[in-house]
């Protein structure tokens, strides 16, 4: 009997505890609604105290991401990987965030671990790729006019152009006839569509010279465009939308950058602003082409936050 009655009472206790979580957790969640931020993240907090779960902790790292508390994010995101009710979605957002942070090896890492386990998921793979751009420097945010594209590329020879020595001379040679000097070149073409560049090597090192020429197709997209849908107050939620760009040819994924440090690879996002000002949003295009990866298009256009 004694037994029983012990029995019972851890159930009654533990079902307490459960139903108290649920409870702070749905307050929680209402303060989200309202974007009450901090009062939400109390919430969960307190949610967490009770069970040490999946659900608390999920809730906190997206709080600390929406307070863009990067760092803070970042943590409570790794926790998430520990949980057995894990799910593809905690990778990418925990690499979303080191981006953020300009983590780049430790995104890749993440990213690299997932595919070892899922090694055919394309979303992946695309995310390996996109971070890998960021990474190596190749999107430059102060780029375009409003709702208008430029076709102007920056190539590089090598990821670390200081390490080529003085005897060793790189042409970049356009196919509109002109020509560019160095490691890294910085070309406009006047037109969209494919475009063919060549960069010649001349190695003087040794007493022969060796001349190598790669031949690099490029290709530009003749339209890159989004749409913004929402209020421009402080703490509204306001829609990204590039879907447009998913039935054009030759795109591997998108790069937005929200102007306040956010970044999304989603070709549709939601995003909200905590702080009033004028964000310049910058989408990049990135295209592909035999095996080559470069911007295709960028565009900024400017998103002016109020206060309510």
């Amino acid at each position: 009997m004694y037994r029983y009655c012990l029995l019972l009472c851890l159930i009654t206790l533990l079902n307490g505890s459960l139903a108290a979580q649920d409870k702070y957790i749905l307050a929680g969640d209402r303060l989200m609604e309202r974007s009450a931020f901090l009062e939400a993240l109390e919430k969960y907090q307190i949610s967490y105290i009770y069970n040490e779960d999946y659900t608390s902790s999920q809730r906190i790292a997206s709080v600390y991401f929406a307070l863009q508390r990067f760092e803070e994010a970042a943590n409570w995101q790794k926790k998430l990987l520990n949980f057995p009710q894990s799910v593809d979605d905690d990778h990418f957002q925990l690499a979303k965030t080191l981006v953020s942070l300009n983590k780049y090896d430790e995104a890749l890492a993440q990213i690299n671990q997932y595919l070892l386990k899922q090694p055919s998921d394309p979303k992946g793979k695309k995310l390996l790729y996109l971070i890998t751009f960021i990474k190596n420097g190749d999107i430059n945010p102060i780029r375009g006019r409003d709702r208008a594209v430029d076709y102007c590329v920056e190539l590089k020879a090598t990821n670390d152009p200081e390490n080529i020595g003085p005897d060793v001379k790189l042409e970049w040679y356009f196919d509109d006839g002109t020509v560019a000097i160095g490691p890294v070149a910085k070309h406009c073409f006047k037109t969209p569509g494919k475009h063919s560049v060549k960069l010649s090597s001349i190695d003087k090192t040794y007493e022969t010279i060796i001349r190598q020429d790669t031949v690099l197709p490029i290709f530009l997209l003749e339209d890159v465009n989004f749409d913004i849908e929402g209020i421009a107050w402080v703490d509204a939620a306001v829609k990204f939308d590039a879907r447009t760009l998913a039935y054009k040819k030759n795109i591997l994924g998108v790069v937005w950058q929200t102007g306040d440090g956010n970044i999304s690879f989603d070709e549709v996002f939601t995003h909200k602003y905590l702080i009033k000002g004028n964000y310049s949003v910058t989408l990049t295009v990135i295209a592909q082409d035999n095996g080559n990866i470069y911007p295709g298009g960028s565009i900024v256009r400017s998103w002016n936050v109020i206060e309510r």
